[in-house]
């Protein structure tokens, strides 16, 4: 699936009349070595994306597989290099403070966009206002935003999406999180949630935190079923990074943070429309809940026991 040849050789023709429909994105790709799957990611962009509408933010956490050097030959990329691996989420938020974009789209470096992928998420993201986040199905991504696909390389890949990216509405489904690979926010919602709490070290969690901030804002986040990007997965987490014993430090501050317990409670983020919106959710992990948002969220989870039994 690796070949970037068939990608660039991918007969595509790009919509104009819609190009004014879209909201200017501010796109921002985190790099850690990898550089064969951040040239397929950004040559994808490029070809699949409407060129005045968007800008391309990469953050590089020390990568030292060439990757720095391809990014500085690059001319339409705002680069920010770091000494050092951040992590994801400060990843993210360095990307954000230089951002100029209505939409702010966190993109993993090991997706392949396709046709038709940034206008139905645009147009889902602006469908009503009450909207603050959505998202797409994939290959390679838990909470059910994976499908079962038959393809077996990137030509017959780009087939299958350029099918199945059909701007649809009917197809857009309200969810209690989103997953961050590919995640479209509003920069009003990014103003008025905050930045990415970067406890979340190196990854992990953080998308969580982040949608649960936004529904407690008063927005919605919703996935787009009419839309599908390639993922191949965790492409910068090698076999090194006990990827499982992130996971599971980052559940633990994720429960401490909200002073819940994930899997005791099943607790299911929809219950938090029935919370109040507050003006100081621009909350990190360090700064504790107000005491009455804490007795909220624990009624709420009572709630939901007496649900389930």
């Amino acid at each position: 699936m690796i070949d970037i040849n068939k990608l660039l050789k991918y007969p595509y023709l790009i919509d104009i009349s819609k190009e004014n429909n879209i909201h200017l994105t501010s796109i921002i790709i985190l790099t850690y070595n990898q550089l064969k799957y951040t040239k397929l990611c950004i040559e994808s962009i490029r070809k699949f994306t409407y060129k005045n509408r968007y800008e391309l933010i990469v953050v590089d956490n020390n990568s030292t597989d060439g990757t720095v050097s391809w990014l500085k030959e690059q001319d339409d990329i705002k680069l920010i290099l770091n000494n050092e691996n951040y992590g994801v989420a400060k990843g993210w938020n360095q990307g954000i403070e230089i951002s100029k974009g209505e939409n702010i789209l966190l993109l993993n470096n090991d997706v392949i966009v396709t046709p038709n992928w940034l206008y139905n998420l645009d147009s889902c993201l602006w469908s009503t206002s009450e909207i603050g986040a959505v998202s797409c199905l994939s290959n390679h991504v838990s909470n059910k935003q994976r499908i079962e696909v038959g393809y077996s390389d990137i030509t017959s890949m780009l087939d299958f999406a350029s099918e199945f990216n059909i701007q649809d509405s009917r197809k857009y489904e309200s969810r209690d999180k989103l997953i961050g690979f590919c995640l479209l926010i509003k920069r009003e919602v990014i103003n008025k949630v905050g930045l990415l709490d970067e406890q979340f070290f190196p990854g992990n969690f953080e998308d969580d935190d982040y949608c649960f901030r936004i529904i407690l804002s008063g927005y919605k986040v919703l996935l787009c079923r009419d839309t599908f990007v390639h993922h191949y997965g965790s492409a910068s987490f090698n076999k090194n990074s006990s990827y499982a014993n992130i996971m599971e430090t980052n559940k633990v501050k994720f429960e401490s943070k909200w002073d819940i317990n994930i899997t005791d409670v099943h607790f299911n983020l929809s219950y938090l429309s029935l919370v109040p919106e507050k003006e100081n959710l621009k909350v990190l992990g360090n700064i504790p809940l107000m005491k009455t948002m804490k007795l909220l969220l624990l009624i709420i989870i009572q709630m939901k026991k007496q649900q389930i039994g």
